[in-house]
């Protein structure tokens, strides 16, 4: 089955459209709006989608040996690095009294880590590569997905259909559909053939993930200069390292103040009906979450 878009469809598409960095749904016409939808069904994890998406595309990425990977284990210095953040976070809860549910869980963590089999995609020189990123950004997800659906339906004689008004159901369907285990070695030679041979795929897929990675670093850091002014340097912890293990609990940082350390979530879109790492809160532990909005200077917080 052909799962993902070749050379002379998206030169095609590119011919219609300027490229979308940022708005990949874009690049579809008519299925614009289904591209969309499916983004949204990652997103909320409708009929196991982002589960699903999560699992297949780490296998096209770390487990298909088409792309650059390095593993993550006691022996490497990534992974040490990584350790050394984790126990930080640790140490300043139980420094401070804080979060004894969360700190049962870094104590299990910590032991269970060195038999996890963690994998990092890196580039040439064993850097970071921002790919790491795809299974957390929807669109960029569902970007592929559409390529995906659409093309299996090509093969069946139903070319380009527009898919914008298929019920829920049947877009669980085909979701659920392209995501067989089965269609990983395809995907994974396809993906990596455009990423190395195709500019436009390239950017636009990459330059995406990248632009909202940027966009999430400058709202971190602006949060987190306001925080250091409230409370002091000394009082905020920050733990934003790419693919780092603290990341793994939802938490970006921590700020210490009335004598307790509450763990911080920070978002680029208000998290409804709450931000997840409220899930922590009890006695001892107070997270809070931050907002800061694209066209607006003002930070609202949420707290329990």
């Amino acid at each position: 089955m052909k799962v993902l878009i070749n050379e002379s469809q998206f030169v095609s598409i590119l011919s219609e459209s300027e490229s979308h960095t940022g708005e990949l749904c874009s690049h579809y016409g008519v299925n614009t709006i289904f591209c969309k939808r499916v983004a949204s069904f990652i997103k909320n994890n409708r009929g196991n989608a982002r589960k699903q998406s999560k699992d297949f595309f780490k296998d096209v990425l770390q487990n298909s040996g088409k792309f650059r990977t390095i593993d993550l284990n006691p022996q490497n210095e990534e992974y040490k690095k990584r350790v050394l953040e984790l126990e930080k976070f640790r140490n300043i809860l139980v420094a401070n009294n804080s979060c004894s549910n969360i700190v049962d869980m870094l104590d299990d963590e910590l032991k269970n880590l060195p038999n996890k089999g963690l994998k990092m995609n890196v580039g040439e020189n064993d850097e970071y590569d921002i790919l790491n990123r795809l299974d957390t950004h929807y669109t960029a997800l569902a970007y592929l997905l559409t390529r995906m659906i659409l093309d299996s339906l090509d093969e069946v004689g139903l070319k380009e259909q527009n898919l914008s008004t298929l019920d829920d159901k049947k877009i669980v369907e085909l979701i659920t559909y392209v995501l067989k285990p089965e269609n990983v070695e395809e995907v994974a030679t396809n993906m990596k053939r455009l990423l190395d041979n195709n500019e436009h795929f390239r950017n636009d897929l990459l330059g995406t993930i990248k632009y909202s990675k940027e966009r999430g670093t400058k709202v971190e850091n602006t949060i987190f200069d306001s925080l250091r002014k409230k409370y002091g340097s000394e009082n905020v912890h920050i733990f934003t390292d790419n693919y780092g293990f603290v990341d793994n609990f939802g938490v970006d940082g921590v700020v210490v103040f009335d004598g307790m350390a509450h763990p911080v979530q920070i978002s680029t879109t208000p998290k409804t009906p709450e931000p997840k790492i409220f899930k922590y809160t009890s006695q001892s532990c107070k997270p809070i979450g931050y907002f800061k909005g694209k066209d607006t200077e003002t930070i609202t917080y949420y707290r329990l």
